[in-house]
């Protein structure tokens, strides 16, 4: 479970400046597929933290 937790993880890296990149574009409907993007990431990446560091025991 830790190795799959790890890879969201760093999927997470690649999902938050995509997000900002689409966010800061000029059509609207791109911006706001910026924001759902940024608004999931940092969600999902708090939560996959959380478990990531309760599987490993701290």
């Amino acid at each position: 479970m830790r190795i799959v937790l790890g890879i969201n993880l760093l999927l997470q890296c690649i999902y938050l400046p995509t997000g900002i990149i689409m966010a800061t574009r000029a059509k609207p409907l791109v911006k706001g597929f910026g924001f759902g993007i940024l608004v999931s990431a940092i969600s999902l990446g708090i939560i996959d933290a959380i478990f990531y560091l309760r599987a490993s025991g701290q």
